[in-house]
């Protein structure tokens, strides 16, 4: 059975814009409104009782007992949790939402704008640029984490820090629209943070290194093939890269 997530045009996006960000919210009332249409050929639309669902397990994993704006306000929870809850559990959130849904920039313009305003303006109430409350794969609240969790799974997609995810998915036909590449880089990441090279002190995954090593592999892309390497090739050949970053942040230290 195919169900149609809802999808909300950038022109009723940005009418909504302004009472979102003012902190006008109405969650029953939002869900409401017919401003929104269906993917075609599905057999039926996602039902406001299962988007309240979703709504209420991110609230739960948030561990915020009720899902009132005020409470949210005042509660405990963690900005800097924020991004890492909901990235190792959207799976969970919708798990009846199909990739083409996904992908689309109006549904997630409909799910922050229309189910969680209120989260979305707390996550980002320093920062609250209209990119935030729309969808998009880079600058979005909510669709670029689904996004890292869609590729690399949740567990570990959680695991980046942002900058890390941000070098591997801000430019994705490069490195995170390639999903044994971005499980490549980000497992090299996550097992070796912390580690220091033993001749030079020099840790081996630093904010400069990712992304010198990003960097380094766009430029690659464009005349290496690695759809034609076994997983042991690609990830000799990721290490191989990111060692190559960290020889070149050693030597340009010893020259100053």
């Amino acid at each position: 059975m195919s169900i149609s997530y809802r999808y909300l045009s950038l022109e009723s996006a940005v009418a909504s814009l302004e009472s979102v960000k003012q902190g006008e919210v109405d969650i029953a009332a939002e869900l409401e409104k017919d401003d929104f249409h269906l993917r075609p050929f599905t057999d039926h639309g996602i039902s406001s009782e299962r988007l309240l669902e979703a709504r209420s397990m991110f609230f739960a994993e948030l561990n915020i007992p009720s899902e009132d704006t005020k409470d949210l306000i005042s509660s405990d929870a963690r900005r800097s949790e924020f991004d890492r809850i909901f990235t190792r559990h959207c799976s969970s959130f919708f798990s009846d939402m199909s990739p083409i849904d996904g992908f689309s920039r109006e549904v997630w313009s409909y799910l922050t704008i229309r189910l969680l305003p209120d989260l979305a303006l707390w996550r980002w109430s320093v920062n609250k640029t209209d990119e935030r409350f729309l969808g998009g794969a880079e600058r979005s609240c909510f669709q670029r984490l689904w996004l890292r969790s869609y590729v690399l799974g949740g567990e570990l997609a959680s695991q980046l820090f942002e900058d890390e995810a941000v070098n591997i998915f801000e430019r994705p036909e490069a490195l995170g629209g390639n999903k044994r590449l971005a499980l490549s880089i980000a497992n090299y990441i996550v097992a070796n943070r912390g580690v220091s090279d033993t001749a030079s002190g020099e840790k081996i995954v630093s904010t400069e290194i990712v992304k010198q090593t990003a960097k380094r592999l766009r430029r690659a892309m464009s005349v290496q093939v690695v759809q034609t390497m076994s997983d042991s090739e690609l990830d000799d050949y990721i290490s191989r890269t990111f060692a190559e970053s960290l020889k070149i942040k050693i030597e340009s230290k010893v020259k100053n």
